[in-house]
C-alpha cells in the first residue's frame, strides 16, 4: 500500500506541474505572430509568382527559428541545473548529492574539465546501476547533452550518435528538461535545504569580508591619532578590561598600559601576567583614577608601578610631599 501511496502522490505532483506549463505565456508567440504575418505575405507573392525571393527567406526563417529554438533549449537547461547544482557548475565542489524520500539517490558531479554528469543510482545485486544518467558539457550558460544512459533498459545513446541525428538530440533536451523539472519537485525540500546552507555561507563571507575590511580601517591609524592615543594612555596607566573581542582573557582583569605602539595598539601587562594589547576601537575598558582609590592601594600601586617600569614614581611623590611639609601621613 505505501507503495502506490508514493506513485499516487508522484502522479498528483506532475499533474500540478502540468498545469503549472499550460498556464505559462508561449515562449514563441512573438516569433510565431511574425511568421504568420510572413506566411500570408509569402501566400501573396506566390500567387503572383515571386519564387526565388521567396524561397531564399523561407530558408533564412527556418534556418534562424531552429538556431533560437535549440539554442533557448541549451540556455533553459543551464538554468535549471544551476538553480541547485551552481556550487558544482561554478568550481566550488565537483560534487552534489540530493536525497527524497521514495526516489533514487540524485548525483550531480564534474567528470571532465567543462563537462558534468547528473544521474539517479541505485543498487541491483550489489551493482550499482544508473538510471537515467546524462552527461554533458557546459559553454557560456549553455548546456550540450554528450551521452544518455539507462542500465535498466539497456539503452546508450553516444555524442557521435546525437550529433549526427539533430532530431535524437532535441528529444533528449526535451526529456533533459522534463527530467529537470520533476527533480525540482521531487527533492524540494533537500533543495530547499541547499539553498538555506547556500545562503547562510554567503552570508557568514560576507560577514568576515566586513570584518576584515573593519580590521583593516582599524589598524590603518593616522599619526595624530595615534599621538592621541598616546596622550589618552601614558605608561602606568591602570585600566581595568570589560571585554576584549577575539581574545580568551577575563573580564574584569587589571593591567598597566606599557606603550602605545606604531599602530596603536595599547601594549598591556596584566595582572595574570599576559601581554595582550587593547584596541581602543573593538576592545571594551575602563581607566581606573587613582585618586577614587584608597591611599593604602595608592601607595602599593605605584610601589608596583616602579618596579615595572623604573620610573621612580613613589620617590617624586615622597620628595613632592615632603617640600611642601605635607609629610609622608598625607600618601
Amino acid at each position: 500500500l505505501p507503495i502506490y501511496e508514493d506513485r499516487i502522490n508522484e502522479v498528483k505532483k506532475d499533474l500540478e506541474n502540468s498545469r503549472e506549463q499550460i498556464n505559462k505565456p508561449f515562449e514563441y508567440e512573438e516569433r510565431l505572430s511574425y511568421l504568420l504575418k510572413r506566411k500570408i505575405e509569402i501566400d501573396y507573392n506566390i500567387e503572383n509568382g515571386i519564387t526565388e525571393e521567396i524561397n531564399n527567406e523561407v530558408e533564412e526563417i527556418t534556418k534562424t527559428q531552429d538556431v533560437d529554438f535549440k539554442d533557448s533549449f541549451s540556455k533553459k537547461l543551464y538554468n535549471q541545473i544551476y538553480d541547485f547544482g551552481k556550487s558544482v557548475l561554478d568550481g566550488k565542489e565537483d560534487y552534489l548529492e540530493l536525497e527524497a524520500k521514495g526516489f533514487d539517490r540524485l548525483v550531480l558531479e564534474k567528470i571532465g574539465e567543462n563537462e558534468y554528469s547528473i544521474a539517479h543510482y541505485s543498487t541491483l545485486n550489489g551493482d550499482a546501476m544508473r538510471s537515467p544518467e546524462i552527461t554533458f558539457e557546459v559553454f557560456e550558460k549553455s548546456i550540450e547533452p554528450t551521452s544518455y544512459l539507462d542500465d535498466y533498459l539497456g539503452d546508450y545513446q553516444t555524442y557521435k550518435e546525437l550529433k549526427q541525428n539533430p532530431n535524437l538530440m532535441l528529444d533528449l533536451k526535451k526529456f533533459f528538461s522534463d527530467w529537470l523539472t520533476n527533480i525540482t519537485m521531487q527533492f524540494q525540500l533537500a533543495i530547499q535545504k541547499l539553498k538555506k546552507e547556500e545562503n547562510e555561507n554567503t552570508e557568514k563571507n560576507e560577514l568576515e569580508k566586513e570584518d576584515l575590511t573593519n580590521d583593516n580601517d582599524i589598524n590603518n591609524k593616522t599619526n595624530d591619532e595615534i599621538n592621541e592615543i598616546r596622550k589618552l594612555y601614558p605608561q602606568g596607566t591602570l585600566i581595568r578590561l570589560e571585554s576584549m573581542k577575539g581574545e580568551n582573557l577575563e573580564d574584569g582583569l587589571i593591567g598597566f598600559v606599557k606603550n602605545v605602539d606604531d599602530i596603536g595598539q595599547i601594549n598591556m601587562i596584566w595582572q595574570n601576567g599576559s601581554n595582550l594589547a587593547l584596541n581602543v576601537h573593538t576592545d571594551k575598558f575602563k581607566v581606573l583614577e587613582m585618586k577614587n582609590l584608597p591611599l593604602e592601594i595608592q601607595f602599593k600601586i605605584d610601589k608596583l608601578k616602579d618596579r615595572l617600569f623604573n620610573n621612580n614614581t613613589l620617590k617624586e611623590k615622597l620628595e613632592t610631599k615632603i617640600k611642601h611639609n605635607k609629610g609622608i601621613g598625607s600618601l
